[in-house]
């Protein structure tokens, strides 16, 4: 297989058989891209946080069957161990802090490696590097994780995650109740780590702004169901399918729109939404330009 994560026909039910049975996935099926950014996107409750549990594992399909590094995951099949799959696939969750539990910083970090099978020196060792990644000072290393601050426990959490050195990496809104300086740096932090390493990152958020920052791809859930799938430009080129699945643009082309409603006329191609910072600057210039020379954007 091409892809290493592969969804085909999945559905899964809560509490199935009882009068309280929940449908949080109906026949998903996707692929996801190897060593590339993939965004899941889509209202609370559109089954996002159902959809990445599947991923190592947490969940099983209830029908359909899951693919993950070519092994196959269905309701009814038997795995001796999933040791294997959770130190593959690394999931950060919305608040990692919460995960926390060692004595010192430095032991929580260790703990993941020497779980599976590296010895005390050698955990030690991969806990340094990623500590030392994740920017925490040395100076921590030997305090308790619940003396330090909110963002530094969460990288510490983080770190832990990283130890494992998976090959996908799994962000359930890991920047939520950051401040804009924190989330930037933890998002810079990410896609820094998977440049580095080609990772395969499925990234959860709300943030649109972020989506059309950092990411490939983008799947679009609604109801448990994938209603659109495609490249980031291809998906924020269609503002209606947003607007009607109640989600937001990124700011940037949020502004042009205001712009556009301010002179009473177009001035971007409905078929290239700008979708950050950088191409909102570049469509003003070209405005600008066009003003200057008398011309109209067709």
């Amino acid at each position: 297989m091409d892809q290493s994560i592969i969804f085909e026909n999945v559905s899964h039910v809560y509490n199935q058989g009882t009068p309280f049975a929940t449908h949080a996935l109906k026949d998903v099926t996707v692929s996801i891209p190897d060593n590339q950014i993939t965004a899941v996107i889509g209202h609370t409750g559109s089954g996002k946080s159902t959809f990445i549990q599947h991923l190592n594992a947490l969940v099983r399909p209830t029908q359909g069957s899951l693919y993950l590094f070519g092994e196959k995951f269905t309701a009814d099949s038997k795995h001796e161990s999933l040791k294997w799959l959770r130190k593959k696939v690394g999931v950060v969750f919305q608040f990692p802090e919460s995960q926390l539990f060692e004595e010192t910083v430095l032991k929580d970090v260790m703990f993941g490696p020497m779980n599976f099978g590296l010895t005390e020196e050698e955990a030690k060792a991969v806990a340094l590097e990623k500590l030392q990644l994740v920017g925490l000072p040395e100076s921590v290393y030997e305090r308790s994780p619940f003396e330090l601050s909110g963002g530094q426990m969460r990288r510490v959490a983080i770190a832990g995650v990283l130890a494992q050195n998976p090959e996908v990496l799994v962000l359930d809104e890991p920047t939520a109740g950051l401040d804009p300086y924190g989330h930037h740096q933890m998002m810079d932090m990410f896609m820094r780590l998977q440049n580095q390493e080609q990772l395969t990152v499925i990234m959860v958020s709300h943030q649109m702004d972020d989506v059309a920052e950092y990411a490939d791809h983008i799947i679009v859930f609604e109801h448990g169901e994938i209603v659109k799938t495609g490249t980031t430009r291809d998906i924020f080129n269609e503002p209606e399918l947003l607007e009607s699945k109640q989600l937001d643009l990124p700011h940037a082309a949020s502004f042009v729109q205001k712009v556009e409603d301010a002179l009473g006329r177009d001035i971007m191609s409905s078929n290239d939404v700008p979708i950050t910072v950088e191409e909102v600057a570049q469509l003003l210039i070209a405005e600008k330009e066009r003003l200057v020379k008398g011309e109209t954007h067709v």
